[in-house]
């Protein structure tokens, strides 16, 4: 009653208050306006900035890969550049394992073609050509930006030339790679992608990459690169790339579009002794496309401007009518945010302000695993457990920012749920402020990263295998490295490598590999002094049929020899790939976990594709090791 006496005395004092409320409002509204459409737009920038940073890192990643890979095809071809048929064939086999490389070349230590993927190529002489001089001379691998590539039938390519030498250094001739300039547009599109996904940014996005001179190598909108400097031609953030200014964002003119964009820039800078090309990464998004969502909010302001000037009669009563129906569309958006907040995906728990849990939605039961009546009136630290890497982490030192007014980024943590589920996540800790600013509570949101880490993770061992394979100038040295880093970066507790002895028809004892925690003595006696014919064992099995293979529990299998010395040992998860050459296979690494693990077939796809690198590494090694192991049992 008291209520609704309040508000007659309000309608009562209506004439006058609308006049004033409205310039009031205009104002507000103009300034509020702008003030949101600045901070859309800085929003938009700083997250085209971070995407075109995360490409840039991208594009780093794969031309090392490429490098990495000249210079493994260069050692691998060292002890067969005599035989021109063998060559090509390797060549054919290579080109079809890397579908990227659309033309490699093998030259002689006078600059003749002695083999290509194009046979029209063979015999001609490149001595003049400035890769080969480069590489005679400077005895490094050469990378040379994008350009028309004759070899590449006309296309725009990459260069990688790496010179091939023999076991005591003398320069045998050049192996040298055409990449095709396409194979890069798919880290911008799977970027982009997930860009647009993950921060919400609607309307066309659209990329360029640049030159380290600022000329255009491609360009989204027109599907094609037409060569133009945008430095040249004054583009703002080209220009920024040029002065090497860091990562950032700037608004300007679209000149094709005639449209104002928003554009985050970033460059690549290389990777571990990869110098890098200086690309420079332009991630565009039309300004109007930024600011769409608030068109509807200045269409209800000039509603509202127009209703000024009418006759004040009418004015009272669409202001009456105006505020019923603005009530009722504040308690069904007030609705319409209370089930976002239950639907949404992320888990969401709220406290008050002495950090007590006071609501969460469907997502943060179905994550954590407790109900709402068990999280009522306790701290978020004492009903959930949070890790860092392998060590508890208290979490009240993260939740005590927002507590007290600040919003905190939470680092990657490990939640173990009330059933045991270890689950990896990020999220924000925000702090929850009334209508007068007062602070009354927290806001935690946790996103549930776990395959995305995954990913991450397997893509980060894989390049760290090829770092291992390009540093390495022997299996001694590798095969220790590549068991560590695998099962490091995996999450496995023990490695084994196996190589194939054909004159004894057997797989022999090469590496054993495990963690600081892990003392498995009898199982690695077992494997030391244990060798697998075809068929036989895991290891056996793999050579056999040439193929990955899992066992989800060793001690349970019937063609598992080791068997006593796994249960031992508590090892039951195993799997292992092989180390293929063309057809042939050359060794076998095998891998073994601690808790029963079911098949993952995406893994063993990523390590049958490290077999194959590992094999040209032993192709061209492994001849190398046995010489050496013969000169020490003479010596013996």
């Amino acid at each position: 009653m008291q209520m609704r006496k309040r508000r007659a005395e309000l309608y009562a004092w209506l004439p006058g208050l609308i006049v004033i409320m409205t310039v009031v409002a205009l104002a507000v509204g103009a300034l509020a306006l702008h003030h949101l459409e600045t901070e859309l737009v800085a929003f938009a920038g700083e997250s085209l900035s971070i995407a075109a940073t995360d490409i840039a890192d991208k594009l780093d990643l794969l031309l090392f890969e490429h490098y990495s890979e000249a210079q493994i095809l260069a050692g691998a071809l060292g002890v067969t550049i005599s035989d021109s048929q063998h060559l090509t064939k390797h060549l054919s086999t290579w080109q079809q394992v890397h579908p990227a490389y659309l033309w490699i070349g093998v030259t002689d230590a006078g600059g003749r073609l002695v083999a290509a993927t194009d046979l029209q190529h063979v015999g001609q002489d490149r001595s003049k050509d400035r890769w080969f001089l480069a590489v005679r001379e400077k005895d490094e691998v050469l990378v040379e930006d994008a350009k028309v590539s004759p070899e590449a039938g006309g296309a725009v390519a990459l260069s990688f030339t790496a010179p091939i030498k023999s076991a005591d250094g003398k320069f045998l001739g050049a192996v040298s790679l055409r990449v095709g300039l396409p194979a890069m547009e798919g880290v911008f599109a799977r970027t982009v992608r997930l860009f647009q996904l993950e921060r919400g940014i609607s309307g066309e996005v659209e990329w360029r990459l640049l030159a380290k001179d600022g000329s255009l190598l491609f360009d989204s909108s027109l599907g094609r690169a037409d060569r133009e400097n945008l430095v040249q031609r004054g583009q703002p953030s080209a220009l920024l790339l040029a002065s090497t200014a860091p990562a950032g964002y700037v608004e300007e003119d679209h000149v094709p579009r005639r449209v104002k964009v928003v554009t985050g820039y970033a460059r690549t800078e290389g990777y571990g002794r990869f110098p890098g090309l200086q690309w420079g990464v332009l991630v565009h998004v039309a300004r109007k496309d930024v600011l769409r969502p608030i068109y509807g909010i200045m269409g209800e302001v000039g509603v509202a401007g127009a209703a000024v000037g009418l006759p004040l009669l009418a004015l009272l009563f669409w202001t009456s009518l105006r505020l019923r129906k603005e009530w009722a569309r504040i308690l069904k958006h007030e609705a319409q945010l209370a089930a976002t907040l239950a639907s949404t995906a992320d888990a969401v728990l709220v406290t008050d302000q002495a950090g007590l849990v006071t609501s969460v939605n469907r997502a943060a039961r179905a994550l954590i695993g407790w109900s709402p009546e068990e999280l009522f009136g306790k701290k978020i630290h004492e009903a959930i457990t949070f890790r860092q890497g392998k060590t508890d982490e208290p979490l009240d030192s993260l939740i005590e920012p927002a507590l007290h007014g600040t919003a905190k980024s939470l680092p990657p943590l490990v939640l173990e749920s009330k059933q045991g589920r270890e689950v990896m996540v990020e999220g924000t800790m925000s702090p929850i402020r009334d209508d007068a600013g007062k602070l009354i509570g927290a806001l935690m949101a946790l996103r549930d990263i776990t395959e995305r880490t995954k990913i991450e993770r397997r893509r980060e061992a894989q390049y760290a295998v090829t770092k291992v394979l390009a540093e390495s100038a022997i299996l001694d040295d590798a095969a220790p490295r590549i068991l560590e880093t695998i099962c490091v970066g995996l999450n496995w507790a023990v490695g084994l490598m196996w190589t194939v002895d054909e004159a004894a028809n057997q797989l022999e004892f090469v590496e054993f590999w495990h963690g600081p925690a892990d003392t498995v003595p009898a199982f690695e006696t077992a494997s030391r002094g244990t060798a697998f014919s075809p068929g036989i064992g895991l290891p056996g099995r793999v050579w056999a049929s040439k193929k990955p293979a899992w066992i989800s529990d060793v001690t349970r299998d019937s063609n598992f020899p080791r068997a006593p010395m796994a249960e031992q040992a508590r090892l039951h998860g195993a799997f292992a790939f092989p180390v293929l050459s063309g057809e042939r296979v050359l060794g076998v690494l095998e891998f073994f976990s601690h808790d029963v693990r079911q098949p993952d077939q995406d893994l063993l796809q990523m390590l049958s594709s490290i077999g194959v690198q590992i094999g040209h590494f032993l192709e061209c090694h492994q001849p190398t090791r046995q010489v050496r192991q013969a000169q020490t049992e003479e010596r013996r």
